[in-house]
C-alpha cells in the first residue's frame, strides 16, 4: 500500500491467482471485481468465474501483471537522488526477485522497467528515505559475505542504496527501522 504524494489516493497491489496481480486505486465502497473479473486463472488451469477481465459495476485495475510477479512492497519516488525515477512508483517482486519502476502518466501507470533484477533475493518491501535513498527489504537469510557482495552489486545499480536483510518476515517491521546496510561505506548501521 502506498499513498500518492500529489493526490493523496491510496494505491494497493494484490496477488492474483496464476496471473492477474494488480494495482488498484482505492475508492470508498468500490467493487474491484473478484471473482467476477480477473486477469488470473484457476490454479488447475480453468478460468476464474466466467473468465471475464472486466465486469459492469466493478472497477478495473490500473495495472496488472500476467504472469504474476508476486508484488509485495510499493512506494512512490518523489525525491531527487535518482532523477530518472522521480514521479514514479517502485514495486517489489517476491517471485522474480526484482525492483520495478512504474512510470506514471496522468497519475496512472503507463509502463514499467526492471531496475534491479535478481541481485538481492526476494524483495519484500521498499521505502524511500528522506534523502532519496531507496531502502529494500529481503526476507532471505544471508551470510555476512553474501550480504557484502550483494550490497556492492546493488550499489552498482544506484549511487546509494540501503539493503535490509532479515532472517524471517516476523522481524521485518523492526529490522526496517533498526538495521540497514550502507553501501557507500560497507558497514552495518543499526
Amino acid at each position: 500500500m502506498a499513498i500518492h504524494p500529489l493526490t493523496g489516493a491510496i494505491w494497493v497491489n494484490e496477488h492474483g491467482p496464476k496471473g492477474g496481480d494488480e494495482i488498484n486505486i482505492l475508492q470508498a465502497g468500490a467493487n474491484y471485481g473478484w471473482p467476477l473479473a480477473s486477469f488470473g486463472k484457476e490454479y488447475f488451469g480453468g478460468p476464474i468465474g466466467d473468465g471475464l477481465t472486466s465486469f459492469p459495476g466493478t472497477i478495473d485495475p490500473v495495472w496488472h501483471w500476467t504472469p504474476s510477479i508476486a508484488p509485495s512492497g510499493m512506494a512512490f519516488y518523489n525525491k531527487q537522488m535518482f532523477p530518472e525515477l522521480t514521479g514514479g512508483l517502485l514495486v517489489t517482486s517476491l517471485k522474480f526477485r526484482r525492483l520495478y519502476h512504474m512510470q506514471l502518466q496522468n497519475n496512472l501507470p503507463a509502463r514499467q522497467s526492471v531496475i534491479l533484477d535478481r541481485r538481492i533475493g526476494r524483495i519484500r518491501d521498499v521505502e524511500v528515505a528522506p534523502d532519496g535513498a531507496i531502502l529494500l527489504l529481503s526476507d532471505e537469510a544471508r551470510t555476512e559475505a553474501v550480504e557484502e557482495q550483494e550490497a556492492r552489486i546493488a550499489a552498482q545499480a544506484f549511487e546509494k542504496v540501503f539493503v535490509v536483510v532479515v532472517e524471517s518476515c516476523a522481524h521485518a517491521p523492526h529490522a526496517l527501522l533498526s538495521v540497514s546496510w550502507n553501501c557507500e561505506r560497507g558497514v552495518r548501521i543499526g
